[in-house]
């Protein structure tokens, strides 16, 4: 077998296990309905946590985006 067509064949292997995995992973999640107050619930719970990881990344990296009255309000 060609070289060239070996490693064209494990690249495009390599990305079909990709898509599986990524398939699967999707498969697992419940459905959801925009309509149904336990799916609004979740929704709100989960972009409640990415804020929250986003806020504390930001904390922890010290990317906040704080306008200067406010740091010296939380100074005193």
């Amino acid at each position: 077998m060609d070289p060239s067509i070996a490693a064209l064949l494990s690249l495009a292997f390599v990305a079909a296990t990709g898509i599986t995995a990524y398939e699967l992973r999707s498969a697992l999640d419940p459905p959801h309905c925009p309509e149904c107050t336990h799916c609004q619930t979740r929704a709100i719970r989960k972009q409640r946590a990415e804020q929250e990881l986003r806020e504390w990344y930001a904390r922890r990296w010290g990317f906040e985006e704080r306008d200067e009255d406010e740091r010296r309000r939380r100074r005193r």
